[in-house]
């Protein structure tokens, strides 16, 4: 036999060890071909849109013809021109003003409906299927609903308030500028309440049971366990949820456009950002012409808003982690 030194047969497992370049690479090709359908749709119907509205945000264009670059003169308008800049400060105020209102409601009976259900109290599971079930609805479907139900000629919401004595608080709660705005925003927390309850509900059956259980031996109340357990660590919940519910209430725009129309009435009072673009974008009552770079203007500054607590909660979550 022959003879082999040390050093080769040290070595000779090492040149019988298979090459791992060829591996690597065919496993990030197979990783990639499974990214790809996932990034194709995002990359179609997420960052090309975004990047559109950017671009013809610096033309002046109607949609059709001809596009006129005009730089950043749309912008420079929407905060300079009287009306536009009127129009637009109401539409955002208008958003804010349902950000706060659906987030108070959202809190206070999203809190107390999940404190309840997790109570153990008697049909837990059937109240939790009703305050779900309106959520899968359409919008548009709930905005027709609750159109016919506050109908001030003949809404069962009206009749019901006459019919316990209540007549003076009868009242047209979509074609009044004062109730209009809180109105819509109270459709919409009945539509999605369900989705909070769930999430706050979740929060709070996910605590540590021990905790809660040592505080009622220690003879604290069900509110003092309330108060200074399990909201202190519903915090992240809370956060999350306004996220949500911030950005949700600067995309509305179904449930204005069906109940109140594109020009947002009475007087503009339920006009919201959403609204503001639809209509200088593709017209509204009357319209002859149409704005489409100013339009996209207003996206983009809607989004420019948004940007903001996205990237707080961001930051918030990485610093947790």
């Amino acid at each position: 036999m022959t003879d082999i030194s040390e050093t080769e047969a040290a070595a000779a497992p090492v040149l019988i060890r298979p090459r791992r370049g060829g591996h690597r690479a065919r496993e990030r090709r197979q990783y990639l071909t499974m990214l790809a359908p996932a990034l194709l749709v995002y990359l179609v119907f997420d960052v090309y849109p975004k990047a559109a509205a950017i671009y013809i945000s610096l033309f002046e264009w109607q949609g059709i013809g001809p596009m006129t670059w005009v730089g950043l003169q749309n912008y420079i308008d929407l905060f300079t021109k009287p009306l536009l800049r009127a129009e637009f400060l109401n539409a955002a105020w208008n958003n804010i003003q349902f950000f706060l209102i659906v987030m108070a409601c959202y809190t206070l009976l999203g809190t107390a409906f999940a404190l309840l259900l997790s109570f153990k109290v008697w049909g837990e599971r059937v109240y939790r299927l009703v305050f779900f079930l309106p959520h899968p609805l359409a919008t548009v479907a709930v905005a027709f609903l609750w159109g016919l139900m506050l109908n001030p000629q003949f809404g069962p919401v009206n009749d019901a308030l006459r019919a316990i004595g209540l007549d003076s608080w009868a009242h047209p709660w979509l074609g009044d500028a004062a109730t209009a705005l809180p109105t819509l925003a109270l459709i919409n927390v009945w539509h999605l309440i369900g989705f909070p309850i769930l999430l706050l509900l979740a929060g709070v059956t996910s605590m540590r049971t021990d905790i809660v259980e040592a505080a009622f031996l220690d003879g604290a109340t069900r509110w003092q366990v309330v108060r200074h357990i399990i909201l202190p660590q519903l915090k992240p919940v809370y956060v999350l949820l306004g996220l949500l519910v911030f950005i949700g209430s600067f995309n509305t725009f179904e449930l204005v456009f069906v109940l109140q129309g594109v020009e947002a009435g009475p007087y503009g009072s339920t006009d919201l950002l959403a609204t503001m673009f639809y209509r200088l974008a593709f017209g509204g009552i009357g319209a002859t012409v149409t704005y489409f770079g100013l339009g996209s203007a207003v996206a983009v500054v809607t989004a420019i808003l948004i940007l903001p607590a996205s990237i707080y909660f961001a930051l918030r979550n990485m610093r947790r982690a």
